[in-house]
C-alpha cells in the first residue's frame, strides 16, 4: 500500500513562492513587517492539492536481505548481504573506470557531475572545475511502471488539512 498525504502548494512559480514565503517567515521571526511584494506573491498564488508520499519503513541491508530470503531464496541472508555488498563495490569500481552498468530489470547506473565553467578550454582544470561526481541511476521499464500495480491510501500528517485515512484508490491499467 502506497501511503500519501495531501497539501496545498502553488501550481506555478514554486521557487518564487517559496522564496517569498521564506522572506516573510524570516521577517516575522525578526519581529519585522514582511515586504508587501512578498505578501502579494503569496496572496496571488494559484494553489492546488498535491500528494506527498509517506514512507512506512526503511529497510537496511540486513532487513532487505532477510526479505529476499523470505521469498524462498536458496541463498542465506549472509550470502545475499555478501553479494549485494560485492555488487556495490563492483558498481563503484566500474563507474570510476568510466563504464555504464546495465543491470536488466534493476536499471542502469552511470556517473554524473556538477561543475562550474572555465573561461576557456585551456583554462579548464578538472580538479578545480568539477564540483561533484555521483552515481546516477535510471529505473528499468519494470520499475518505472509501478503505477500499474499500486494501491494508494490517504494518510494524515501535520501538513494535511482535511483528509480521511479510509480513502483508498487503486489505479488499474
Amino acid at each position: 500500500m502506497v501511503k500519501y498525504s495531501l497539501s496545498m502548494k502553488p501550481v506555478k512559480d514554486i521557487a518564487v513562492y517559496n522564496a517569498a514565503l521564506g522572506r516573510i517567515n524570516k521577517a516575522k521571526k525578526a519581529g519585522q513587517e514582511p515586504a508587501a511584494e512578498d505578501e502579494a506573491i503569496i496572496e496571488a498564488a494559484e494553489m492546488g492539492a498535491y500528494a506527498q508520499l509517506q514512507s512506512t519503513a526503511t529497510l537496511d541491508l540486513d532487513a532487505f536481505a532477510e526479505h529476499i530470503t523470505s521469498h524462498g531464496c536458496v541463498y542465506s541472508k549472509g550470502d545475499i548481504v555478501g553479494i549485494l555488498t560485492m555488487a556495490t563495490d563492483c558498481i563503484r569500481e566500474n563507474l570510476l573506470l568510466g563504464n555504464r552498468i546495465n543491470l536488466g530489470d534493476l536499471g542502469t547506473f552511470w556517473l554524473s557531475m556538477t561543475q562550474r565553467p572555465a573561461e576557456s578550454m585551456a583554462d579548464y582544470n578538472a580538479g578545480a572545475n568539477i564540483k561533484s561526481l555521483r552515481a546516477s541511476w535510471q529505473a528499468s521499464d519494470r520499475l518505472r511502471g509501478l503505477i500499474k500495480n499500486a494501491e494508494f491510501e490517504l494518510t494524515t500528517t501535520k501538513k494535511t488539512t482535511s483528509a480521511t485515512s479510509s480513502n483508498t484508490h487503486r489505479i488499474t491499467p
